[in-house]
């Protein structure tokens, strides 16, 4: 009995070696390609498409008016991109100009990220921080390096609100600022490692708090008044691209799932990073080409 199982696990090794690792090291197999997709399924949630109300009607000029938007399916990021991803992209791509600046401001004395020997690096202990110091230009290349994008505003505003599941908070989470959010009055001055706070109604953290977010967007103060119902993709240009979330710095009101905020594409502060999302199509055809 005891050889026969022997036999069985030289031959399950054999096999493991054929099929699996073997094919790994020989011309066309694209590691970093399957190790981007399989991203997709482990640290994405998704969100299922709907009309949903965006905005509201008692805050600021450029949240009116309440309005109904629909968007389609679509997987978003489960947490903020962290450090240590992004020096898998940049170790990939190099810290490219773009918009007149580098995407990451790394000569910042706030930026987590450091060039040893030719090579970037997260400063030790800061692995799972959030990126930032990144700007709107560096936040789009790494989405289109790791076969995403960045999220539309309006999409931004569904999967903070918790979907299909919203329960309506004035907060990605919870009515309760504190539960779901680092900010101004309990952070210390800095952002924290990313998923510690209450995740929202379907399981996305730090939608609110922690650092403001890009989103693909152009901003326009009133946009909403005649942007369309069906999928938005903010202005076709501007000046400033939108932020949403707010940040470890910020106060309650800005927190808000409705806040709107905004800043210039090429510049970059120690409170803004991003996270990543792919179209609900998009991920069938990737399971599609698994099988």
């Amino acid at each position: 009995m005891e050889k026969k199982v022997k036999y069985y696990l030289e031959i399950s090794t054999v096999l493991f070696l054929l099929l699996v690792l073997i094919p790994r090291f020989l011309p066309g197999f694209d590691n970093k390609k399957i190790a981007k997709e399989s991203t997709i399924t482990t640290d994405m949630i998704f969100v299922k498409g709907g009309t949903f109300l965006m905005g509201i009607d008692n805050e600021e000029d450029d949240e009116k008016p309440l309005h109904k938007v629909y968007v389609d399916d679509f997987y978003i990021d489960k947490h903020e991109v962290t450090n240590a991803q992004y020096c898998l992209f940049l170790n990939e791509i190099g810290n490219q100009k773009e918009g007149g600046t580098f995407w990451l401001d790394i000569a910042d004395l706030d930026c987590n990220i450091l060039k040893q020997a030719g090579k970037y690096m997260p400063v030790v202990g800061y692995d799972d921080h959030p990126i930032h110091e990144v700007t709107w230009y560096g936040a789009a290349a790494y989405a289109k390096w790791a076969n995403k994008r960045l999220p539309t505003e309006a999409e931004w505003e569904h999967a903070a609100r918790g979907g299909l599941k919203s329960n309506v908070y004035d907060y990605s989470g919870s009515n309760d600022a504190d539960s779901v959010a680092w900010y101004e009055k309990n952070s210390e001055e800095a952002a924290h490692p990313v998923g510690e706070k209450k995740y929202n109604e379907i399981g996305i953290h730090d939608m609110s708090g922690n650092v403001w977010e890009w989103c693909a967007d152009w901003y326009r103060k009133d946009y909403y008044e005649k942007s369309p119902f069906e999928n938005p993709t903010g202005p076709s240009d501007g000046f400033y691209r939108v932020l949403r979330g707010g940040s470890w710095g910020s106060e309650k009101y800005d927190l808000r799932c409705a806040n709107r905020h905004y800043s210039i594409p090429k510049e970059s502060f120690n409170n803004i990073g991003f996270r990543c999302v792919v179209s609900g199509v998009e991920v069938e055809k990737i399971l599609k080409e698994k099988k």
